[in-house]
């Protein structure tokens, strides 16, 4: 069992907490044929205008049980699951950024949902911003929660090695899948707390074994396509109304606590000062292209920004949106 594959490519190079919020609300799955693949969507109800949440690469809609029942007084919230995720089909071809675009886009139409607010997390950020440039007369509002940053110089990317080596050093990476209680363990360090809507992903992103074991679900194709269109990710103008929520999140802050030898702690903070570096250029380039979106930044706080600040990002969303 390589429970690795579940934790890249990403995962090593983004981390992120987890407060337990009070509820996580379960929502109604279907399946709907999108663009020849059936991809699962999720709806949890409510009232008003539509609002479609896009998870991260390797997440699902499931990460937002906590965050989607918020809006559902004034909103109909709805998740996609893309492609090779989840319940949704594991389809030999359609996994660049174009592609997962128009999935968005055709599901909307057979779905006959119109002034959609988008909000998208990661990979979904992405997804969020190329939508509304190709197609801004379908979109009221964007919110996006911390974007997948595209690194300008393959040569200046972290190879997240320092990453990788903390993590061994709070539990050896053979031990991460061998059970559940194990994996909470690990998330409730390095997400430093754990919620319900955190396991209700995690049960979609990996199967539990009959001993307990964990696989994970996405296979290794989809993350190298993912990786090989990486250069289309820089993007940085968004013409319609847009809330950006940033997050600085060093590794360095999961060392506390731990026996960590002095030259792993430097290599973390050099890993952590190019990480900063390349998602410094991206941020300063949407705020001169997007010059009419609204933009908040949040220290120390993990890359599920809409988890770890669920009460800080909710009310930053509800003030844009009203």
């Amino acid at each position: 069992m390589n429970f690795q594959k579940l934790l890249k490519p990403l995962a090593l190079l983004v981390f992120f907490s987890v407060s337990v919020s009070a509820f996580a609300a379960e929502p109604e799955s279907y399946m709907i044929d999108v663009n020849g693949a059936s991809l699962e969507y999720l709806d949890w109800g409510g009232e008003g205008p539509p609002m479609l949440f896009l998870a991260g690469a390797s997440d699902t809609p499931y990460i937002f049980n906590d965050l989607a029942p918020e809006f559902t007084s004034e909103f109909h919230a709805y998740g996609l699951t893309r492609r090779g995720h989840g319940r949704s089909e594991k389809s030999p071809s359609g996994y660049t950024l174009e592609e997962m675009v128009a999935d968005v886009e055709r599901f909307l139409d057979i779905m006959n949902l119109t002034e959609v607010v988008l909000v998208g997390h990661s990979y979904g950020a992405l997804e969020v911003m190329r939508f509304v440039q190709l197609f801004p007369d379908r979109v009221s509002a964007a919110v996006v929660l911390d974007i997948a940053y595209a690194f300008q110089n393959s040569e200046d990317e972290p190879s997240g090695e320092a990453s990788g080596q903390l993590v061994g050093v709070f539990m050896p990476f053979d031990e991460l899948g061998a059970s559940l209680d194990n994996y909470r363990r690990f998330l409730t360090w390095n997400h430093r707390s754990w919620s319900e809507a955190a396991e209700a992903n995690l049960r979609e992103q990996a199967e539990i074994l009959e001993d307990g074991s964990l696989v994970g679900r996405m296979p290794d194709f989809v993350a190298q396509q993912f990786g090989d269109d990486r250069q289309n990710w820089f993007l940085t103008h968004i013409p319609a109304p847009t809330l950006f929520v940033f997050s600085n999140n060093p590794s360095v802050d999961l060392a506390e606590g731990l026996s960590v030898d002095p030259a792993l702690m430097n290599e973390l903070a050099e890993e952590d000062a190019a990480l900063s570096a390349q998602r410094r250029i991206q941020i300063n380039a949407i705020k001169r292209d997007s010059p009419h979106a609204r933009f908040v930044e949040l220290d120390h706080t993990s890359h599920r920004n809409f988890i770890h600040r669920h009460d800080r990002v909710t009310e930053e969303m509800w003030q844009f949106l009203r």
